[in-house]
């Protein structure tokens, strides 16, 4: 069975076995004796905090959006993109309306077809690209969709 360790500060020391734990002086430089322990396992959480009863996430906002950031893979293929989008309900021909549909304070008529080019030829997209986000704000794409798109995208 295995344990996880409540250091003192309640923050997350680790999952032992109980074997280990057992045939062990000491754990991050504690007597195993002085160490709290408990059978419930933290699970999907980024900075684990005990609470007394339950683990609980204890990063912040910020933290947790650098780090499902830095799952995100920074370029997808063109072929990938597109399929990711198609499996989104967002179609090709809708984003090549959105911009053609743009008022020229926004993006004039070179712009427009430069940007109509890229969705079409691009070998890559990059997923910090300026022109990617603002077009995709302007489809209504939100970022986190953005970022599955691009996380699901590179999926073996």
């Amino acid at each position: 069975m295995m344990k996880a360790v409540i250091n003192k500060d309640n923050s997350f020391g680790g999952i032992f076995t109980e074997k280990y734990i057992s045939s062990s002086t000491n754990l991050n430089g504690v007597l195993v004796e002085d160490l709290n322990l408990t059978n419930i396992l933290p699970e999907n959480l980024i900075k684990p905090i005990w609470n007394g009863g339950i683990w609980i996430e204890g990063a912040t906002p910020e933290q947790i959006s650098a780090f499902n950031s830095a799952k995100v893979p920074q370029s997808i293929s063109r072929m990938n993109f597109k399929i990711q989008l198609l499996l989104k309900g967002i179609s090709i021909d809708y984003i090549i309306e959105v911009i053609n549909s743009l008022d020229d304070s926004v993006f004039s008529e070179i712009q427009k077809q430069i940007a109509i080019i890229k969705l079409n030829e691009a070998t890559y997209f990059e997923r910090t690209n300026p022109d990617l986000i603002l077009i995709s704000s302007l489809v209504g794409i939100e970022q986190d969709t953005l970022d599955s798109i691009f996380i699901d995208g590179n999926k073996d």
